[in-house]
């Protein structure tokens, strides 16, 4: 090996460690690798349904175990059916997207949009914690990244109709538990939370939440494997409840897991709220935590109880609708999550909602798994309580 070689290795390695450790500072980590990538993911299909394209086929994202022949070491094959990189569908401005591999190789660099989920252009090199040279296949671009920024072009692969392949050859800093722990605890919600994608599989495990009753675009009860949830679409977000399996009830999430807020990607504030709900919130660079202090997300969760009270209203309306059966437990559910000890937005999101429901139908949880009407009652939720 000579000394010119030496020194670019040195200088790609530099370059390499740079880039780690702005990730770092960023506050991502293994754990967020997949759903960085499954946000990006669900990016791409957003862009083909916007300019109009069939996404019937490609709503599916796809993580298998793999090995790498070449290094030795087991590999991460990360697949999706989106827009390729670097694909252009906008006619009139053919340009558009001619920055996706732009993107992927320079820090804070991203063309997302409000439509976009991520807007700090690091998601896709979080990958850089597990692996030294990801390869990229996406049409006719078959390439692997080096020192986290010049890409070289590889030996070609099969790909399937519209696949985008990321192969990720494992590090020794790799930790197969952390990469898929949370995203596989979290797939049925995530699932659900997605803009178009709706069917996850990871090493060979097939996550998809079927609508059983209801419509796609309001209220919805979904099945997946022995799971089920009750979906609320709203303007401003989507609120997911867990459904017990032999009764038409919510329970609580309890002590499971799975995360409770949401910015597509999982949040850790408030692991032990009833409910999950996603939105557009406001969050830390690393898209950790709720920022409780941030404006736009009281109102944010103002805007979502005003419409979660008007869907109440409607199922309430209804009477012996389908749905209406649900409503003493979700009330029941939102009353305990007005006991939430590590938010307060969420605290009062759920006393507005109580608040909403009383002042428009009279109707108020009984605290033991029913419902109210008697209009003598009053709602007041200072103390949390209903009296």
């Amino acid at each position: 090996i000579t000394s010119e070689e030496i020194e670019a290795r040195n200088f790609v390695e530099g370059i390499f460690d740079c880039v780690v450790k702005k990730i770092n500072q960023a506050q991502y980590d293994q754990s967020r690798i997949l759903f960085e990538l499954l946000q990006n993911a669900d990016d791409t299909v957003n862009d083909l349904d916007h300019y109009g394209e069939d996404i019937n086929e490609r709503t599916r994202f796809i993580v298998v175990d793999s090995y790498d022949e070449s290094e030795g070491r087991p590999s991460i094959h990360v697949s999706h059916f989106g827009r390729l990189i670097n694909e252009s569908l906008d006619k009139a401005n053919e340009g558009k997207f001619s920055n996706d591999l732009l993107n992927m190789l320079l820090i804070n660099s991203s063309d997302k949009d409000g439509g976009s989920t991520g807007r700090f252009g690091l998601g896709f090199k979080s990958v850089y914690f597990i692996c030294q040279e990801p390869i990229l296949r996406s049409g006719d671009l078959q390439f692997k990244i080096r020192g986290a920024l010049y890409p070289e072009n590889v030996q070609s692969d099969s790909l399937h109709p519209h696949e985008t392949r990321i192969e990720l050859t494992l590090n020794n800093k790799a930790k197969v538990d952390t990469i898929y722990g949370e995203f596989e605890k979290n797939a049925d919600l995530q699932a659900l939370f997605c803009k178009h994608i709706n069917e996850i599989v990871i090493r060979g495990h097939r996550y998809k939440p079927e609508l059983q009753k209801g419509i796609p675009a309001g209220t919805g009860l979904y099945y997946s494997g022995n799971n089920k949830f009750l979906k609320f679409n709203l303007k401003s977000g989507k609120i997911v409840f867990k459904v017990s399996r032999f009764e038409n009830k919510v329970e609580s999430f309890g002590e499971s897991s799975v995360s409770r807020i949401w910015n597509l990607t999982p949040l850790e504030t408030a692991k032990t709220f009833p409910f999950a709900i996603n939105s557009s919130f406001e969050v830390d660079i690393g898209r950790k935590n709720l920022d409780e202090t941030n404006e736009l997300n009281k109102s944010q969760l103002q805007n979502l109880s005003k419409e979660f009270i008007s869907i109440l209203g409607d199922i309430f309306d209804a009477h012996n609708g389908f749905f209406s059966s649900f409503l003493p437990s979700i009330l029941t559910q939102i009353l305990n999550g007005c006991n939430t000890k590590d938010s307060i937005l969420l605290n009062n999101f759920c006393k507005n909602v109580l608040v909403g429901i009383y002042n428009s139908k009279k109707i108020i949880p009984d605290g033991i798994g029913g419902i109210q009407t008697n209009q003598t009652k009053r709602c007041d939720l200072s103390s949390k309580d209903i009296v």
